[in-house]
């Protein structure tokens, strides 16, 4: 089990993460798993490739299906991808999921600061923020 610090949680990990650093403690806040995705939530709603209910989110495309519950669990099945692949989609996607269901939003962007004020630009990958 691996087990990280991000956004001042506690994550363990079934997955490695290398872009994360190994930390240690005794009890975790978010719970990174493989398997354990359901088919289906109860009373849920339909959004494209979301399924929502009050409690989880469940997206099922290609070669991810993961289920993001109650801002604590993260559950994956995934078959055949790299560990890169597999970690780009935990942060980059999962994972502002689940910080969502914490109430907390996360935004894609870059920053610039000049004389102390901050502006950040917010925009899809590859849409040039950083140049």
């Amino acid at each position: 089990m691996y087990k990280y610090s991000l956004y001042n949680l506690k994550i363990s990990s079934s997955f490695k993460m290398a872009d994360l650093q190994e930390t240690d403690f005794v009890r975790a806040d978010v719970e990174i798993r493989r398997g354990g995705v359901p088919e289906k939530l109860d009373k849920a709603t339909w959004l494209e490739r979301f399924y929502f209910n009050n409690d989880s989110i469940l997206y099922r495309s290609g070669q991810f299906k993961t289920c993001i519950c109650n801002g604590h669990k993260i559950r994956l099945e995934v078959e055949g991808l790299s560990e890169e692949t597999v970690q780009n989609h935990i942060l980059g996607f999962a994972f502002p999921l689940l910080l969502l269901q914490r109430k907390i939003v996360t935004l894609h962007g870059s920053a610039v600061q000049k004389n102390g004020e901050t502006v950040i630009f917010c925009a899809p990958s590859g849409t040039g923020k950083s140049t």
